[in-house]
């Protein structure tokens, strides 16, 4: 005769408390939005050039070039100028350099978003942010945020990096296009 054993393993799983500046834990896959659904807030470009004296203006010029790439890609889209875009680097950053990367990071945690980047309008709105340089670091990235202004969150985080030439124009619109592409649908 057999002797049958059986083990019954009991254990707790203890609910670990989320962090301040999350809001939930995403309950289904990230869906792409229909382009017609999101308006356009205020891009942050952040340029670092060898040159320091055409930094400014490489800085605007980037800005009005991926507002009006932004624009005319969705033309329905309303534009929100967003006042801390014009703050300053610490200022931006402390809004949203963690923030965004902890989205990337952690892309089934849905983070509460800043009050400075929150909209009135449409569900959904865009926020384009770009980091670029020249010189020996020749390199940079755009990351696409797609913000819930209802439910006050940061939607999703995509990201697309640049290696040479990243202050180019042609090389900056492939990297917004593609963000886009990740991002939203027609």
């Amino acid at each position: 005769m057999g002797l049958l054993l059986i083990l019954n393993s009991c254990s707790s799983t203890k609910n670990k408390a989320l962090p301040e500046d999350v809001a939930k834990i995403r309950s289904e896959r990230f869906q792409k939005l229909p382009k017609d659904s999101i308006d356009i807030v205020t891009p942050y470009i952040e340029v670092y050039l060898t040159d320091k004296s055409t930094q400014l203006e490489k800085q605007n010029s980037i800005l009005q070039f991926t507002a009006g790439l932004l624009i005319t890609e969705l033309p329905n889209a309303e534009y929100h100028e967003l006042p801390i875009m014009y703050e300053g680097y610490f200022a931006v950053n402390s809004v949203l350099e963690n923030l965004t990367y902890r989205q990337w990071k952690y892309p089934d945690w849905v983070f509460k978003a800043p009050n400075e980047i929150l909209t009135v309008g449409k569900k959904y709105s865009l926020l384009i942010t770009m980091l670029v340089r020249d010189g020996s670091m020749d390199n940079g990235g755009i990351q696409g945020i797609l913000i819930n202004n209802q439910e006050k969150t940061i939607y999703t985080v995509e990201r697309y990096g640049i290696v040479n030439n990243s202050t180019k124009p042609d090389k900056i619109k492939k990297g917004i296009l593609t963000v886009m592409s990740k991002l939203l649908k027609d």
